[in-house]
């Protein structure tokens, strides 16, 4: 059996004061350490919703096999 994997990274992390996807953890960012954890337990097929920065988490990801997902209405969300 199959098991996929979905991951909301669209929203604005008004609260946080920075952007949460793309904080360090390590050596990487939340978002890869995130992902890579279930590409590694066998999650597939693996997508990320994007919303804001879209652009810059798509290219920080390109080098892993998940399929970024863009939503335009990501600010109408929150």
């Amino acid at each position: 059996m199959k098991t996929g994997a979905l991951v909301a990274a669209a929203g604005l992390s008004s609260r946080m004061n920075c952007f949460k996807p793309l904080l360090p953890l390590g050596d990487s960012t939340l978002l890869r350490y995130g992902l890579r954890t279930l590409l590694t337990a066998g999650a597939f097929p693996v997508a990320v919703v994007t919303g804001r920065e879209e652009a810059v988490i798509r290219a920080s990801l390109d080098d892993l096999p998940v399929t970024c997902l863009y939503n335009p209405e990501y600010a109408a969300c929150q």
